[in-house]
């Protein structure tokens, strides 16, 4: 019996151990620390960054506070698009994109 060689389609898929390469994956400025960073994004600049993140995985936990915008949000086989204001929480081991 042969055996094929499938890749998975995660094997595309970064894993992202740190903030700086998270901050760079999604396009976005460095971290003020390396290991926690907080920040309010300005809803003016929101309204030019009309951007798609690919689907990463990600070895860290993350808190993030959605007051205003629009965003539909992919956490393995759920997504949803969040109505404001929203508290979404990211665990390490998930893929992730928005």
């Amino acid at each position: 019996m042969s055996r094929i060689n499938q890749q998975s389609s995660t094997d595309n898929v970064p894993d992202l151990r740190d903030l700086v390469s998270f901050y760079k994956h999604v396009k976005a400025r460095p971290p003020l620390h390396k290991d926690f960073d907080i920040r309010e994004i300005d809803p003016e600049v929101l309204k030019s960054y009309d951007y798609v993140a690919r689907p990463f995985r990600h070895s860290f936990y993350c808190i993030t506070l959605f007051l205003q915008g629009d965003v539909t949000l992919n956490a393995g086989f759920w997504k949803t698009r969040l109505s404001k204001p929203a508290l979404y929480f990211k665990t390490p081991c998930q893929v992730v994109s928005w």
